[in-house]
């Protein structure tokens, strides 16, 4: 998150030195690397939150294939409904 935010003070620097007018919108090489900063800051908090999935469904027992937060949802429904029907 602190590169994104570098990336954009760097980015409206840029458009400053360069003549920019305020308020106008603008396209210059760090706006495109604020995009992939964001797109990197995206990608790793998908692969945090599969994780503590995975660390949440170990601790409940899940089986070694419940390794995402989808695969997670899916055990906990199936657990659910298992625990439903046993219960009638």
């Amino acid at each position: 998150m602190r590169d994104a935010s570098d990336c954009y003070h760097n980015q409206l620097v840029a458009a400053l030195a360069a003549g920019q007018q305020i308020n106008r919108r603008f396209r210059n090489v760090p706006a495109l690397d604020l995009l992939l900063f964001l797109h990197s800051l995206l990608t790793e908090m998908a692969s945090a939150r599969d994780h503590i999935a995975t660390f949440v469904g170990r601790s409940l027992g899940a089986p070694d294939s419940v390794d995402a937060l989808n695969r997670f949802e899916r055990w906990e429904e199936q657990r659910a409904d298992d625990t439903l029907l046993s219960t009638l």
